[in-house]
């Protein structure tokens, strides 16, 4: 997601990996930790309950966003969010295939004194660990 271009690693990939080795990478949810996407709490007035819920209206539009990692950063930076086939796909075509995919949550008993912190969005994933390895020959 900070790279511009995922073509020279996904092309370098094939030849660096051992037989029998693999290569994970972890990143935002393409989805749901988009630059863009925009967390936030519904109520329901007539159940009156809330729940936690993630905006992400241009999840194909793979154009760099610019904007801050982490709170108080000094410095905006380029995301390069890119939908997951667009994701995977520059592997896949690189001779790769993947193995493994995880989309973790946070445990229940963890819990954010933000209401729109990541901990409390407990049925979205805010990452996602990709597990790649050779084509078999």
């Amino acid at each position: 997601m900070n790279m511009a271009s995922i073509t020279p690693l996904a092309r370098a990939l094939p030849g660096l990996i051992k037989p029998g080795g693999r290569f994970v990478f972890f990143v935002a949810h393409p989805v749901f930790g988009r630059a863009s996407a925009r967390r936030k709490i519904e109520d329901d007035h007539s159940t009156e309950t809330s729940r936690h819920t993630i905006t992400s209206w241009d999840y194909l539009d793979a154009t760099p966003d610019m904007g801050l990692s982490v709170r108080k950063q000094a410095e905006k930076q380029y995301f390069f969010d890119r939908p997951i086939g667009m994701l995977l796909n520059a592997f896949f075509e690189h001779g790769l295939v993947m193995d493994r995919l995880e989309e973790p949550v946070f445990p229940d008993e963890v819990e954010n004194p933000r209401p729109t912190g990541w901990a409390n969005f407990k049925l979205m994933p805010f990452s996602m660990a990709c597990r790649l390895r050779r084509i078999a020959v």
